[in-house]
């Protein structure tokens, strides 16, 4: 009998050409309403309201530039893989829970050599999509369907998996009194 399994792994996303252009836009959209504000603090009557606008826009600005930042954690519990992502480090979101079971087919990603996702919705979770180190599943989810999903799990975490896929697991309830 299996032991009771639980492991957990956080990668952090690498920002893409998208996110660059985000940050960017972010920056220049903050630092032209400063300039405004500063060019309004002196006027007679503007001069708080400007202040305080410039200051929530530098304010905001921080913010959105801190939910750019984006990690996965993966928890592996007893068959069934949790992916969490995880924003400036203080807005967690779960993005699914799968049965390790259901994937039809787990591979490591070769980025020369793209699968086609034919149709199925892609859950996108990897620190790269050009990385050596990402996987790829293939799964039929109860609710969501056919699904791609794209993942980065560490070495400990391939091999349960791989382990995991074999076995199926059955539900067997305990004999009370």
């Amino acid at each position: 009998m299996e032991q009771d399994v639980f492991m957990e792994y956080m990668v952090k996303k690498d920002a893409t050409i998208t996110d660059q252009i985000k940050k960017c836009g972010i920056l220049l959209g903050a630092l032209l309403i400063i300039a405004v504000c500063v060019i309004f603090l002196g006027s007679q009557y503007l001069n708080m309201l400007a202040a305080a606008l410039g200051v929530c826009a530098g304010w905001v600005a921080i913010i959105l530039l801190k939910l750019l930042r984006v990690e996965y954690e993966y928890i592996i519990t007893d068959g069934e893989l949790d992916i969490d992502k995880i924003q400036g480090k203080s807005k967690r979101t779960r993005l699914v829970t799968l049965e390790i079971s259901s994937f039809t087919s787990f591979e490591k990603l070769n980025p020369q050599n793209p699968v086609d996702a034919g149709g199925r919705i892609k859950i996108l979770a990897a620190k790269n999509l050009k990385s050596e180190e990402t996987y790829l599943a293939m799964l039929n989810h109860k609710e969501l369907g056919d699904c791609i999903l794209y993942f980065t799990p560490n070495e400990q975490m391939v091999e349960y998996i791989e382990r995991a896929r074999k076995t199926k697991r059955v539900y067997v309830p305990s004999m009370g009194k």
